[in-house]
């Protein structure tokens, strides 16, 4: 398929062209443990998904923010809302839907900032409203930078936390079904034809899996490495207030 070809190509040619200094935050991050202000079995309440870019605009830009979200709460609250659970609102790729992560530790910089998180949080929980959001497990973006260094080298430390195959051969369908990305021609399968392309290092091809098509390559998760990841990630998030999330 050659838009799936032209779209891993440019993919590729940022790999090799990434700066061997880019880091991603990958320190420790200690439980800090809080009591909960939040009234008793507020969890089996009303619930209202948010899709904080199309809700509300606080600086007339056309995208719904976090801090036009936290000018809604009053108006929430009336309708007998108990808690909200918002769509990824972490540093996205795709700046949209945003499960095409490439930050797992910040703000999608058009939604706010981490100071406006900490305000929304704040200011709902005043309200005894809670908050839950959507953590992206499963993947992330082939803008991420740890996979952008995973295809760019094959001893990177980072190339064993996503799943790879260095000789595909036939039979790599997985359900036998035409995934929604590429109906018409491509099978869900590995993806990365880089045989097709400048290898990424001498020798074999590379192919890296991913489920939602190839600008969103998965994790391997039974590498501890890629969990412990996750689980220092998500304290960030219970850290600053947050009440719960949804693996996605």
């Amino acid at each position: 398929n050659m838009k799936t070809k032209n779209f891993i190509g440019i993919a590729l040619a940022t790999a090799l062209a990434l700066p061997a200094a880019a880091q991603t935050d990958t320190r420790p991050v200690p439980a800090q443990p809080q009591a909960s202000t939040l009234p008793a079995n507020w969890q089996h309440g009303v619930f209202m998904e948010v899709f904080v870019r199309g809700y509300q605009d606080s600086n007339g830009d056309g995208i719904g923010d976090l801090k036009g979200l936290t000018q809604r709460l009053d108006y929430l609250k009336k309708l007998g809302v108990s808690g909200l659970w918002l769509m990824p609102i972490t540093a996205s790729s795709d700046h949209d839907h945003g499960y095409a992560t490439t930050d797992y530790r910040n703000i999608e910089p058009q939604y706010g900032t981490l100071a406006d998180f900490d305000e929304l949080i704040g200011e709902a929980h005043k309200r005894g409203i809670g908050i839950v959001m959507d953590y992206v497990i499963n993947h992330a973006s082939w803008q991420f930078p740890p996979f952008q260094q995973a295809a760019a080298d094959r001893n990177s430390p980072w190339r064993s936390r996503f799943v790879w195959n260095p000789n595909p051969g036939p039979g790599w369908d997985i359900w036998g079904k035409y995934p929604w990305y590429d109906a018409a021609q491509k099978l869900w399968t590995w993806t990365g034809e880089w045989k097709d392309l400048p290898p990424i290092a001498p020798g074999s091809p590379d192919i890296f899996f991913g489920t939602f098509g190839p600008h969103m390559p998965d994790f391997k998760l039974r590498n501890p490495a890629v969990v412990q990841y996750h689980e220092e990630s998500r304290r960030v998030w219970r850290n600053r207030g947050l009440d719960g999330d949804r693996l996605e």
